[in-house]
């Protein structure tokens, strides 16, 4: 699998988008620049992008399934980590398949 195109924003109801990573090709990559953008509770960002998938590549087991992992941490307008009661970090992570 590969990206054939770069992530886009196609629809947000955040006060402020963040700058996509021109540089951003998948795995740790981070799809965001990661210092900008302004995403309060209740708002949303959806992102779309193009993945290329070889069926016949060596290892795949068919049938191919589609599955994602996201994961995401929250932080103040000056990029410090917000803190839930329990004092720890407020990050979220799903998996959809």
């Amino acid at each position: 699998m590969s990206i054939s195109g770069q992530p886009a924003i196609s629809a947000s109801t955040a006060t402020t988008n963040p700058t996509l990573n021109g540089a951003y090709t998948g795995g740790s990559d981070n799809m965001f620049n990661g210092t900008s953008g302004v995403l309060k509770p209740g708002q949303t960002i959806t992102v779309t992008l193009k993945v290329q998938v070889n069926p016949n590549a060596v290892g795949v087991v068919l049938p191919m399934n589609n599955q994602v992992t996201v994961i995401g941490a929250a932080t103040d307008v000056n990029g410090a980590p917000l803190f839930g009661p329990d004092q720890r970090p407020t990050t979220y992570s799903d998996r959809c398949e």
